[in-house]
């Protein structure tokens, strides 16, 4: 896994993501960091509105996403998407469709392998479109049907650094083709599926 968010960067997209549904206590909205006043449930719904990269860079949520976690890119001295903030865009529209942060860092894409009631979340045909977004709002659609189909949870910070590898990992010239999201995605899709199916079949196990 190429990791393109450190963990002060994955600590912040999660502060903005709870920020979007705060806890409310006596009335007021709470919020973890005074740089996140003003998100919530509207903000969030604002954001579940738009249907393509251009409409989230006019949402103010956005821009509370980007700040801090472009200055922590910046304090790296790398800079890969140090000023990106259409890529930041697209975070912030994929994740606002996130409800539950799940506890293990697995990739939507091994979600989406896993089987329910016979049937893997998301069918290979689906899959395979996901993979073949050509276009920013074109994955925005899918990545968010996918989301849903995973019941709407999945590990916000791990889904956060996938979304960023798929926006800077464009031009693949200089990405072993092993690293990239696409055969990442791949693999945790179709190798899931698999590990499931030998922990539910024991006597597929092959033994020497």
């Amino acid at each position: 896994m190429r990791h393109y968010l450190d963990a002060d960067q994955k600590n912040w997209v999660r502060q903005w993501w709870r920020a979007l549904d705060p806890i409310e206590k006596k009335g007021q909205l709470l919020t973890s960091h005074p740089d996140l006043s003003g998100l919530g449930h509207q903000a969030r719904a604002r954001l579940r509105r738009c249907t393509s990269v251009q409409s989230l860079l006019l949402e103010p949520a956005t821009y509370k996403l980007a700040e801090r976690l472009m200055d922590l890119e910046r304090e790296k001295g790398n800079g890969r998407f140090a000023a990106n903030y259409a890529a930041v865009a697209l975070v912030a529209g994929v994740l606002a469709c996130v409800q539950d942060d799940a506890k293990q860092p697995e990739s939507l894409a091994a979600e989406l392998g896993k089987e329910r009631n016979g049937r893997k979340c998301m069918s290979e045909l689906r899959f395979t479109q996901l993979m073949r977004a050509r276009t920013d709002d074109d994955f925005l659609r899918l990545v968010r049907r996918a989301i849903h189909l995973a019941g709407r949870e999945t590990n916000v910070p791990t889904l956060a650094n996938d979304i960023l590898a798929w926006w800077l990992e464009k031009d693949p010239s200089s990405i072993d083709i092993n690293d990239r999201l696409y055969s990442r995605w791949a693999r945790d899709y179709y190798l899931s599926a698999r590990a499931q199916s030998r922990n539910n079949n024991p006597s597929l196990e092959t033994t020497a």
